[in-house]
């Protein structure tokens, strides 16, 4: 239990300051703001159909992400199943990430923001 406790605490504390970064972008919707669930991951929309871009931005970066939502395979249909799956990206929140991991994330993900206000 102590183990859950301390793994517990350090997500919250990843996923504030995820909270903090993605409110400064246009571009990202942060579905877990005021969430009071376990944070096994750090869940957002990307805006203006630029999920794509960001991934692939991210990822040639290192990020670990995930790109998908659990798909709406079952017998009943979800109707923010397929939106979900076409705009989320989730982030982790394991005991690897650390202020330094997101600061960097926030730097590039202000590179990113600066890269698509050309368009």
């Amino acid at each position: 239990i102590n183990d859950f406790n301390r793994t517990n605490k350090h997500r919250i504390k990843i996923s504030h300051i995820y909270q903090k970064i993605f409110n400064k972008y246009d571009f990202i919707n942060d579905l877990m703001a005021g969430s009071h669930s376990v944070k096994l991951e750090y869940a957002v929309i990307i805006r203006n159909k630029l999920k794509n871009k960001l991934a692939n931005f991210l990822l040639t970066k290192g990020y670990d992400i995930r790109t998908y939502w659990y798909s709406n395979n079952s017998n009943k249909k979800f109707k923010n199943s397929s939106y979900l799956e076409k705009n989320i990206l989730c982030f982790p929140t394991h005991d690897l990430i650390d202020k330094k991991y997101l600061d960097q994330l926030d730097q590039n993900l202000n590179v990113f923001n600066s890269k698509i206000a050309k368009y």
